[in-house]
């Protein structure tokens, strides 16, 4: 069956996506021409580069540059972006998307089909190391060629100048909503501030340790032009020394806000404050192909058990995040049914059977990047499995992209710092990054059982059995101790009272060309 647009799609019972051509805006005149957005944005961003970016600061400043054909909206629903439609047929294997005509790169010249096309064979050359490439592997041929088999992608094609179509190799009910990471974003290579962008902004500089600068793209005439005509995003690691830059006046909005102080914050500033809900995760990985923790399942409950994420979420994170024992959380809106509890007298039974006691007890490496939040999790972390087993913590901080680096790569990794921030709103998007294969999978997690269950429901398109398969991977993934599940994340920020436009999402999303100065000479 071809069903052609608009239309709405549910899948594995969550909100419904919808498939529609969203109505070009009028550009509004810039009240602003001479001012500068100065947002927050975290750490040092790891590339600029749409298919080779990981952390979500990059992630943020993508989406200023760059238009995917999908993107992900503040209902957390997929809609048209560069594409003006799309048509599902092949019973849900072929995807065909029509670019809208008025399509153009910041050098103004012609986007078209070819563009996207070489994006994805760009995303799944070998060559490329694309760290998200595993979520485009249902296109026909992905394998073989980031195996290196193949020189070009048998699922993509381009009937003219206007039109993308995939082929999969099996129904993928959250496929569009894969094609607005940046990851499927069009590419055309060059010196950073000379390079061509088809997103609402353009890149004027980029220093290291500092900010980034974007100016309004000219040739852009998408779905949301934008109204501020100059964005600087700025490196602030430091929530503290952020929150200081906020309130001198030289930030409209802030990344984050410092751990433990929401309730001051919202005395003061009101609401200015925003937070809200959002579909994230905060986590410890374990390297499970080392020892400590390699084939040593006691050692890991140990650890979990002795945690009281009731504490650490209300004394250290203290910004209204949920405790979870699990990794997947809660959908916004919906309740918390993650076993929380601590267990104490349990915890130093599995210790005990690991093999360490008060005689010998685990000195253990935790490592995580820098930041002030994370530094205060570690050490109640680090506090309350003395108190509770003995173990002795050694903390190691490191700038973002060493950490990364690291991380991935396994050889210096005891415990980690991690977390997910869906790509978009499915369990999936938190469990597929554990398949024993994928790029994503930090602590070397292998179980056979649990990637025959992704790979079904990531093929499934009966919700109720799709649902069923990915709670079954989760519970696996957690029976394994791969990972030591802490909490849910809020979204949270500082917004300027002279900025509008600005919307909690459950992404935590939140692009330039969605914002605008409310009244003009308000903003330093």
């Amino acid at each position: 069956m071809v069903c052609a647009m608009p239309f709405k799609f549910r899948t594995a019972a969550l909100p419904s996506i919808v498939w529609a051509a969203v109505a070009c805006l009028a550009a509004a005149p810039s009240l602003y021409a001479s001012q500068v957005l100065e947002r927050g944005n975290g750490p040092e961003p790891d590339s600029l580069d749409p298919q080779r970016a990981q952390g979500l600061s990059a992630h943020q400043i993508l989406r200023d540059l760059y238009e995917g054909l999908t993107r992900i909206d503040a209902r957390g629903e997929t809609v048209m972006a560069a594409a003006a439609s799309v048509e599902v047929g092949a019973q849900g294997r072929r995807w065909c998307f029509q670019l809208r005509p008025d399509l153009r790169w910041s050098d103004g010249q012609v986007l078209s089909s070819a563009d996207f096309a070489a994006a994805l064979e760009r995303a799944l050359d070998p060559q490329t190391l694309a760290p998200y490439s595993a979520l485009l592997e249902p296109l026909q041929g992905a394998k073989a060629k980031l195996a290196g088999a193949a020189q070009s992608l048998s699922g993509v094609s381009t009937p003219d100048a206007h039109t993308l179509c995939t082929l999969l190799e099996r129904p993928t009910p959250d496929w569009a909503a894969r094609l607005a990471l940046p990851l499927a974003m069009p590419f055309r290579d060059g010196p950073l501030t000379e390079r061509p962008y088809n997103g609402a902004y353009r890149l004027l500089e980029a220093r290291p340790h500092s900010h980034v600068l974007l100016e309004r793209n000219p040739h852009y005439a998408g779905t949301r032009p934008a109204q501020v005509e100059r964005v600087r995003f700025h490196v602030t690691e430091d929530a503290a020394a952020e929150l200081n830059r906020y309130a001198a006046g030289e930030l409209h909005l802030t990344e984050t806000l410092p751990p433990g102080q929401l309730q001051r914050l919202q005395d003061r500033y009101a609401e200015q404050v925003r937070v809200g809900p959002a579909y994230a995760s905060y986590y410890y990985g374990y390297n499970l192909t080392q020892p400590p923790f390699k084939d040593n399942l006691a050692l890991r409950q140990a650890l979990s058990l002795a945690l009281d994420r009731q504490v650490l979420t209300r004394f250290i994170s203290a910004s209204g995040e949920l405790p979870l024992a699990r990794l997947v959380p809660p959908l916004p809106g919906l309740a918390n049914d993650s076993d929380v509890g601590q267990q104490r007298d349990l915890a130093r039974q599995r210790y005990a059977q690991a093999g360490y006691d008060e005689d010998n007890p685990l000195t253990v490496e935790l490592r995580f990047n820098t930041g002030l939040s994370h530094r205060r999790m570690a050490l109640a972390v680090a506090a309350q499995w003395r108190e509770v087993l003995g173990v002795h913590t050694v903390l190691r901080h490191e700038e973002w992209k060493v950490f990364v680096s690291n991380r991935r790569s396994r050889r210096l990794t005891q415990v980690f710092r991690a977390g997910w921030v869906a790509d978009y709103v499915d369990p999936l998007s938190f469990l597929e990054g554990f398949v024993t294969d994928s790029p994503l999978n930090a602590v070397g997690y292998a179980n056979p059982a649990f990637d025959r269950l992704i790979r079904s429901a990531s093929g499934e398109i009966d919700l109720e059995q799709r649902g069923q398969q990915l709670l079954a991977a989760e519970q696996l993934l957690l029976a394994d101790q791969a990972i030591l599940p802490l909490y849910a994340y809020t979204s949270k920020h500082l917004v300027s009272p002279d900025l509008c436009g600005f919307k909690i999402h459950p992404l935590d999303h939140h692009p330039s060309a969605d914002l605008y100065f409310c009244a003009q000479g308000s903003a330093p």
